[in-house]
């Protein structure tokens, strides 16, 4: 069975309904063979039978009256009756003593031929096959009574090369019998086969080509359907639900059918009547359908993914949770960290940013947000050549492929830290500026106890005067505090004016 499993399902519905006709054919041309050529022997047997019961009945009183000539006459006119001149190949007359009385022989008559099927006693016929020179016949024995005493026997040969000939021509019309129902029924399972696998076939090649990702293949099983794709109103707007495929709530569909937003008939999802084959091409179609609608919405959906992927404005990297590495990077990426996308993809994460990568993976792990993201502000990160800036960086878990991953944002604040520090910087000197009647006089105080303790001690020296040990050191203290206090104000001012 394994030939006849290798082949195809055209070959095997061929080869068996080819091979369930001639099986019954031939069963058939065999039993009405046998039944007919049995019939036949039969009827010719029947046919000499009657022959020679007719000669015996009609040529009893040739017998009784000797009357040879009319005997011979008799035999004749039977023998070449018709077509019995091809079926009869001789006819002869016994007496009760198994002499010839009369005969059809055009030689002399075959002295072995009249003891050849010797009637048994009790029986009304004999048969019996018997060679006479070039042929061989059917010898049928009849005997000739005169009311319950038989005198003598008619002997009717029937010719069994005609017999042949017969049985032949029924055999030729049987073998032409059994040509034409195989040329027949190979003709109508041929078409049967094809007519079933077809179908079959045209949808295995279009799988074929669908698994090739040729989903634009044009079918060619659609007959009695439009089956264009621009006839689809999903398939040009996919914002547009197909209820259909998409399987929506139905309980609103009667509301937004009058708003135009389903259609009414679909065009697509349909079942024709037909046979199997037709219902399976229908349902093929359907579900090629659904594949190229599914399609569709899916690379529209990652041509949006994508276009917002590469178009952002700000870096983007998806980073792989268990090695930590980065499995794709935006353009953006690309000019602000200074590496090439081949150089992006399998970087690890912490080559960027080196602080804080294990503590974002493992924040987004206890993240208690709905989303499961979590924000960084003012994160250093570093682009090619360890040269640091700053970031604020989003990270939230998405899957990627079959990998969890994270997708991690981050935005350039450095410029906008640069500008904070000048603003910041402004605003204090703005400060100084409006406080500058203030810190002189906070520092003409420490300057005018400083100025007073030198006039004293200058004034002092001036008039001769002797200071004690107790005042020179009260009054140096007295300086030296004073010079520390203006010390601190210049300090604080430094401070406070310093960019920061």
């Amino acid at each position: 069975m394994k030939p006849y499993a290798r082949i195809s399902l055209k070959n095997k519905i061929f080869v068996s309904i080819l091979a369930v006709i001639l099986v019954i054919s031939i069963t058939i041309a065999l039993l009405a063979r046998w039944i007919l050529i049995s019939g036949l022997n039969k009827e010719l047997e029947l046919r000499g039978v009657a022959v020679a019961s007719s000669i015996a009945e009609r040529g009893t009183g040739f017998v009784l009256d000797k009357n040879s000539p009319e005997l011979l006459s008799l035999i004749f006119d039977e023998a070449r009756l018709r077509e019995r001149q091809h079926l009869i190949n001789y006819i002869f007359v016994l007496d009760r003593n198994d002499q010839v009385l009369s005969h059809t022989f055009s030689v002399p008559f075959p002295a072995a031929l009249a003891l050849a099927n010797p009637i048994p006693e009790g029986k009304e016929q004999s048969v019996y096959l018997v060679e006479h020179g070039h042929h061989t016949s059917y010898d049928i024995a009849v005997p000739m009574n005169e009311g319950l005493y038989r005198i003598g026997s008619v002997h009717v040969g029937l010719s069994k090369e005609h017999i042949d000939m017969l049985v032949a021509k029924l055999r030729f019309m049987f073998l032409g019998f059994i040509s034409a129902v195989v040329i027949i029924i190979f003709y109508v399972s041929l078409r049967i086969s094809r007519y079933i696998t077809s179908p079959i076939a045209r949808l295995t090649a279009i799988s074929d080509e669908l698994s090739r990702g040729n989903f634009d293949v044009n079918m060619g099983m659609g007959r009695g359907l439009d089956w264009a794709v621009i006839n689809c109103p999903a398939y040009k707007d996919t914002n547009m639900p197909c209820w259909h495929f998409d399987e929506q709530a139905r309980v609103n569909r009667d509301a937004e059918r009058n708003t135009g937003q389903v259609c009414s008939t679909c065009l697509f999802y349909r079942k024709r009547e037909g046979d199997e084959v037709i219902q399976l091409a229908d349902s093929f179609m359907n579900m090629v359908w659904s594949i190229r609608l599914y399609r569709k919405r899916l690379q529209e959906s990652e041509m949006k993914y994508r276009s917002l992927f590469d178009s952002g404005p700000d870096p983007i990297f998806v980073v792989d949770c268990a090695t930590g590495t980065v499995l794709d990077a935006n353009p953006r990426a690309e000019e602000t960290y200074g590496y090439a996308r081949s150089e992006l993809v399998g970087l690890p994460f912490s080559r960027l940013a080196q602080d804080n990568v294990r503590e974002s993976l493992a924040s987004l792990d206890e993240a208690s947000t709905p989303t499961g993201c979590v924000y960084y502000p003012k994160v250093l990160h570093y682009k090619k050549g360890d040269q640091p800036f700053y970031v604020n960086m989003h990270a939230c878990p998405i899957s990627y492929g079959k990998t969890l991953s994270v997708i991690v944002a981050v935005t350039d604040i450095t410029e906008m830290m640069e500008k904070d520090a000048q603003l910041i910087q402004a605003a204090k000197m703005k400060t100084l500026g409006e406080m500058s009647a203030g810190i002189a006089h906070e520092i003409n105080q420490p300057l005018n106890a400083i100025k007073m303790g030198s006039e004293f001690l200058n004034l002092l020296i001036e008039q001769n005067r002797e200071l004690t040990e107790t005042q020179v050191r009260d009054m140096v203290n007295v300086i030296s505090q004073q010079v520390d206090r203006a010390s601190d104000i210049i300090n604080n001012l430094r401070a406070f004016g310093k960019k920061s």
